[in-house]
């Protein structure tokens, strides 16, 4: 197929009031952003956002932490469907879809906030940043969390630890989702697109009993269509999703609000689009005399020539080297699994489970390369206020996500080695918390937190078909079936109480303490093994001291020490006695379980609103020491064929300045400007991937910089509305995001190419009914969103790379 990048599309929507549960009235009840900037616009001023980061309700702009934070109107303005689009617009926020090297596509994500990358194999407890839907920890599936019937998205960056707990070591993504209306209305949202892509979403909201009870209901389906083409003809990239949500608030009188969320989502996906490029057909000889520094096993340093094909000048675009390079198979039932005569035998592994895997059994089904995931989650909260204007909140939350992905483990074309790694998440976590009046002069916060997640999942493989040797000179032996069940799994119990106070020193000088107290206690669930468990108890402490120069200008010094409970060296616990030994003599420091990793954070900030609130901005730049970063190597055991991936400490200092502005250039017309710089060095740190045939003799990376993440990042946005005729406007918006540079590996050897994505829309709008045409990627930019360097079965010094959109 002709490869296009862009996307353009109609989409329109219907909003309106409803008489008797009936969509036939025409009176508008939902007006629509751009009206509220207009009547923004006629006061002077821009739209002020109230974010609840700290617990509480607080305006944006006297936060003392650096946030990005969007709107429902922001959202609706820039078409932020799910978490992948929010980053684009957020500075200091990273998404890839794709964790610890393996499982692309929407199966297990890697978020990662202010450069805080990872090489660990990418479960849940290892992730440095946390995403929350309404206060609520998400275990698993975050890219499949969208905005529909979402209030606003909170982007806070920096350890957020003290009121967030584990899994908040670089920053936290918030969800807040909306409280159904006492006013009967409706809405219909339906586009479609050149690239066969979809979406139509439905939500009724009203009053249930007048004045006490209110409800909502949503339903999506959301259809993304292939914009790539496999080798073997395939479509990589198709995403299905399908969910409802139900919302019951309810106020029985003025002291008391209660409110219940149920959510149910299936995605359904495809295989993923992503790019594999070998060192020996793409990298031809640039690598030739090319040599780095580093350090040798002992930590003497030197400098290590690259030995194998690789890229040591540039990564082609996929403009140079062609849409099918795309080198994955994407077929269960190829012709060369029928020549076999078993052309069944991996569709009965996978959907019916033949060969028995107990993990399988529990996950979805599926029969084609891709994805399946099953969602619920359920939270309710309650909330009363005392006469002294003392609240009590309660809030009560449960996740389940169950997910199977079936994968070409091999990358290549060659048809080697399929797997099927299922992932299943459920937790529960209940929070109480007492909060002072916020009018004293002294204010507090105390509460509790219990959470206990379950996690249980075989990414090495679960079932894994080989149904031919490599190389390809290799005589074909046939399929061949084997289930390693080597699940790495996890169950935790967190108990947690923590605390806040709250000082205004001077009218303009307020000084804030925040304090948790947690207690970690975690078991590894492996399959051959007794389980392993570990307990960590950690303090979680931020200062913040905060001054106000004036009314609408903020500013703020913090100090925060973030904790991530330490991981389980998974393959370590599981292996013989034999290779327990061959790995302690080859990897120095290795031990079942890791010691928590500590990142001590200084931020200073400045927000402040001008002009009468036409020009707003907020900058903060803050230097990070995170001490216990683990590294991951894998090794090849002798006499096995299987290879293992274990992680030792390491330590990293970080850096960087985070600016955003926003101005009402006249009625109708604004702008944003969001910059970010982030530098990552690693100041002690091994790693034996790279240390395995790339780079011979290379171990100790100290002074490299953190890859994956770039070093500069920004967007510019802008839009403009002006009224057409009758009640009817029109609007036009363009957004451009920019990704610098960044590199493959820790090794820093090759860095992938920076470029600017813009999209665009135009249409008209009155209360009832809004008309717009969009492209996405509106000048077809095919540059590669992210690169790491990885090993096929087959091919040496290979890259492997995950395409754009």
């Amino acid at each position: 197929m002709t490869f296009l990048n862009h996307r353009a599309c109609l989409r329109s929507g219907l909003r309106a009031g409803l008489l008797a549960a009936t969509c036939v009235s025409t009176l508008a009840t939902l007006p629509s952003y751009t009206m509220a900037q207009d009547q923004a616009a006629e006061v002077g001023g821009l739209e002020e956002i109230v974010v609840t980061s700290r617990k509480r309700e607080e305006k944006l702009f006297d936060v003392p932490i650096a946030i990005t934070a969007f709107n429902s109107a922001d959202l609706e303005k820039a078409q932020l469907f799910d978490i992948r689009q929010v980053a684009t617009l957020s500075p200091g926020l990273s998404f890839q879809n794709v964790s610890g090297k393996t499982n692309p596509g929407r199966s297990n994500p890697a978020l990662f906030i202010r450069g805080m990358t990872t090489t660990a194999s990418g479960t849940s407890r290892q992730a440095t940043s946390a995403v929350f839907v309404d206060g609520i920890f998400v275990l698993g599936g975050i890219s499949s969390i969208n905005t529909v019937d979402v209030e606003r998205v909170e982007v806070i960056k920096g350890p957020q630890n003290a009121y967030y707990g584990r899994n908040t070591f670089a920053g936290a993504v918030n969800f807040i989702t909306k409280n159904p209306g006492n006013n009967f209305k409706g809405e219909i949202r339906a586009e479609g697109t050149t690239q066969h892509s979809n979406e139509l979403s439905v939500s009724v909201e009203g009053p249930l009993v007048e004045d006490v009870l209110a409800g909502r209901i949503s339903v999506l389906t959301h259809e993304k269509g292939s914009m790539y083409t496999a080798t073997d003809g395939g479509k990589l990239g198709e995403e299905s999703t399908q969910s409802i949500t139900g919302t019951l608030f309810a106020t029985p009188n003025d002291q008391l609000t209660l409110r219940v969320r149920a959510h149910y989502q299936e995605d359904d996906d495809g295989p993923a689009s992503w790019g594999y490029l070998a060192g020996t057909k793409y990298g031809n000889n640039s690598c030739a005399g090319k040599s780095i520094t580093g350090a040798d096993r002992n930590g003497v340093p030197g400098t290590f020539a690259v030995t194998q094909p690789y890229f040591c000048g540039s990564i082609p675009t996929l403009s140079q080297v062609g849409e099918q390079v795309i080198s994955s198979n994407t077929n269960l039932r190829s012709p060369f699994m029928n020549s076999l005569g078993n052309p069944n035998g991996l569709i009965n592994a996978f959907f019916n489970n033949s060969l028995n895997h107990p993990l399988i059994a529990r996950a979805p089904k599926l029969d084609h390369m891709g994805m399946k995931r099953e969602m619920l989650r359920l939270n309710g909260t309650a909330q009363y206020e005392f006469a002294n204007e003392i609240t009590a909140t309660l809030n009560m939350a449960y996740n389940q996500n169950d997910t199977l992905l079936v994968m070409d483990t091999d990358k290549t074309d060659l048809e080697n080695v399929y797997a099927a790694a299922p992932a299943l998440y459920d937790d529960y976590s209940a929070e109480l918390r007492l909060q002072s009046s916020q009018s004293e002069a002294l204010r507090w916060m105390v509460g509790g937190n219990m959470y206990r997640g379950a996690f249980d999942a075989d990414y090495s493989g679960a079932v894994t078909m080989q149904v031919r040797f490599t190389p390809v000179s290799a005589q074909n032996t046939g399929p061949t079936a084997f289930v390693p069940f080597n699940a790495n799994g996890e169950r935790a119990r967190v108990y947690a109480g923590f605390g806040s106070l709250e000082y205004d020193i001077l009218d303009n000088l307020t000084l804030s303490g925040e304090l948790r107290y947690q207690t970690d206690r975690s078991k590894t669930q492996p399959s051959n093994v007794a389980s392993q468990y570990a307990k960590f108890n950690d303090w979680l402490p931020r200062v913040i001291l905060n001054y106000k120069p004036e009314e609408n200008w903020t500013l703020y010094a913090s100090w925060a020490r973030g904790v991530l409970p330490g991981q389980f060296n998974t393959s370590y616990i599981n292996a013989t006695a034999a290779q327990k030994a061959y790995l302690d003599s080859v990897v120095t420091g290795i031990t079942p379980v890791l010691e928590s990793q500590r990142v001590d954070s200084y931020e200073i900030g400045s927000k402040q609103q001008l002009l009468d609130n036409r020009l707003q901005y907020t900058i903060a730049l803050y230097k990070m020491n995170w001490a216990n970063l683990p590294s991951s190597s894998t090794i090849a055991i002798p006499g096995t064929t299987t290879p293992l991936t274990v992680s030792v400490y390491g330590d990293a200092k970080l850096k960087g300045l985070e600016f955003e502005t926003t101005a009402l250039l006249a009625p109708g017309w604004d702008a944003s400007l969001r910059f970010n710089w982030q530098e990552g060095t690693y100041t002690n740190y091994t790693q034996g991937l790279v240390a395995t045939g790339l780079v011979v003799g290379l171990y100790g990376y100290n002074g490299k910089k953190l890859p994956r993440v770039p070093q500069y990042s920004g967007s510019f946005s802008t839009g403009y509305r002006a009224g057409l005729s009758g009640d009817w406007d029109w609007f036009v918006r363009a957004d451009a995001a920019y990704t610098g540079k960044s590199w493959d590996s820790e090794a820093n050897i090759v860095k992938t190419d920076d470029y600017i994505r813009t999209n665009a829309r135009i249409g008209v709008e009155n209360q009832d009914l809004m008309i717009e045409l969009f492209a996405k990627n509106l000048f077809n930019d095919k540059h590669w969103d992210y690169a790491f360097r990885n090993a096929s079965f087959g091919e040496a010094g290979s890259l492997q790379i995950l395409q754009p959109g």
